[in-house]
Formats: C-alpha cells, structure tokens, sequence
C-alpha cells in the first residue's frame, strides 16, 4: 500500500513562524554580548541558518564541567544572513573597519580581527567562505 503525500494548504505567501536555529555560543565575544556592542557574527559552518531564525545565544557550548550548564545570555533574531571570504574585511578596508566594530572588536583593524578569528577558528586561508549573520537582541540580557 502506497501513502500519498497531502499538497500544501497554506498560501506559501503567508509568513511563516520563526524557527529556532539552535543555540551558538560567543565565548570569545561574551563581554560584546551582554553590552549588547555586537550584531554581527562570523561562522566557519551555520550553514543552514535564514533570515528570521531565532538563535539562543549562550556563553560555552563545549567543554563546560561536568554538573555544569550553559548560561544563556539572551535570544537573537538572524536578519540577515550570507556566505562571504573573510577576505573582504582586508581588501575593503572601510567595510572590514564597519564590520569591525559590528562584531564587537572596534579596537581592532581588519587585518587583525581576521587574523584573531583565522586562529581562534583553525581557517588557514582567509579567502575561504565564511557564513555572516547579522541579528537583533530580542530581549533584556541577564
């Protein structure tokens, strides 16, 4: 016995409700985080995350003690997401300067926040495509 499949019912123009992209972690960007300084975000993956995901933003993913538990600091809205070379923050040196400060590191050049997250994420080539989201705070950190 085959099972038929039920065609969609729902205009596909109606929004649909956001949906949970999963928790992150901002162990290097914590500070940044709870002032609320970042709205931008470089991931070497995430590569499945949209417009309009709901990210949990927490201190550590990994590595937290047994008996321990993430400590989340607040929710986030992705409101824009792509794939770029982190590259592009040192060959367009008055975008890597914004993206800089976006990130939460506005004491930082762009050859030097590339290089911090080159090291920090094990990315050897720094043409290599890299996952950019840029989100909103939802709601009072703790």
């Amino acid at each position: 016995m085959t099972t038929r499949r039920r065609a969609r019912t729902t205009d596909p123009s109606t929004p649909q409700p956001p949906r949970s992209a999963g928790r992150m972690s901002f162990a290097l960007t914590t500070q940044q985080m709870y002032a609320r300084e970042k709205t931008v975000t470089r991931r070497t993956g995430w590569l499945r995350v949209r417009e309009g995901d709901i990210i949990t933003a927490v201190e550590k993913c990994q590595g937290i003690p047994k008996g321990g538990h993430q400590i989340i600091i607040g929710r986030l809205r992705a409101t824009s997401v792509r794939r770029e070379r982190l590259s592009r923050m040192i060959s367009d040196d008055a975008y890597g300067r914004r993206e800089c400060v976006l990130e939460g590191f506005d004491w930082l050049t762009p050859v030097q926040f590339v290089a911090m997250f080159c090291k920090a994420n094990g990315v050897e080539d720094p043409d290599d495509l890299i996952t950019r989201i840029e989100f909103v705070h939802l709601e009072e950190t703790a």
